[in-house]
């Protein structure tokens, strides 16, 4: 949503030309309806338009809950795409304990063929983003105390500022560009495990990659790090940045569109609290 709708469309492009694809998989006839309505005549150009105009009224009405309830702080869960954590360390869990940063929150994309934004912002533009020092270190301190061993990081590793889950969340928060008031506790998940390294630059594979933590770990920490807010000083608002099954991700369709029935039955069981 940061790039035009010309290039929504991008990344799918690239995977039909992917040679390791089956060739009746990158059929239209063989895409799911709601795809192939998408896709329409103009390949997808018209539906990028109608998702962004639901998506960005989604993030305004976000960022006015979070305006109302006016936060001391906002932690970020996010994961890491081969950006801050490479070879030499991949924590499951690391809080950044970061004071500011000025980081390129209108760069272009490596992965689509944008030249610019919608906003019309240099790609180049540096932006102060002010992290939140006293309450990363209260969790991680309180986190390790009530044994969840996490990381905790003062400064970039690999990435000059932060890496793009937690950069998106404050573009698309501020999609107006009216500022993002607030300051971040980016709160980092090794959401990819061993696919990790599986990947062109590092030509990693096998078993002896270690996987991600395990839902169930996950699913504790988040409860412990809501206990620990809710008894701290903090005023604190907690965001996920994350989406569903990334079509890019989704094996099981070769990367070609996402796992909607597993989505909306995801959605259920957090919906109904299971």
């Amino acid at each position: 949503f940061q790039f035009p709708d010309e290039n929504m469309a991008d990344i799918l492009k690239t995977w039909l030309k992917k040679t390791d694809i089956p060739e009746s998989a990158k059929q239209l006839e063989n895409w799911p309806r709601f795809m192939r309505e998408e896709w329409g005549t103009d390949e997808g150009l018209a539906a990028a338009g109608r998702h962004r105009a639901a998506v960005v009224a989604s993030f305004r009405r976000i960022r006015q809950v979070l305006d109302e309830f006016n936060p001391d702080f906002v932690l970020i869960w996010g994961d890491d795409q081969y950006e801050n954590f490479k070879e030499d360390v991949v924590p499951p869990f690391c809080v950044y304990l970061y004071d500011q940063l000025e980081c390129l929150p209108y760069a272009n994309s490596p992965v689509m063929k944008a030249k610019g934004n919608v906003w019309n912002v240099p790609p180049d533009k540096k932006v102060t983003v002010r992290g939140h020092r006293d309450a990363a270190g209260f969790l991680a301190r309180e986190l390790v105390k009530n044994d969840f061993d996490v990381a905790f990081a003062y400064k970039p590793h690999h990435h000059p500022t932060l890496a793009h889950a937690f950069m998106r969340t404050l573009v698309y928060l501020d999609y107006d560009q009216k500022g993002f008031p607030y300051p971040i506790v980016p709160f980092h998940v090794n959401c990819y495990g061993s696919d990790l390294m599986l990947n062109v630059k590092t030509g990693q594979a096998g078993m002896h990659v270690p996987p991600a933590p395990t839902p169930r770990r996950c699913y504790d920490l988040g409860k412990k790090v809501a206990e620990l807010l809710r008894a701290s000083p903090y005023r604190a608002a907690v965001i996920g940045s994350s989406s569903w099954s990334h079509a890019f991700l989704t094996k099981k369709h070769h990367g070609l569109y996402p796992d909607a029935e597993a989505d909306r039955a995801r959605f259920a069981e957090l919906k109904d609290g299971r």
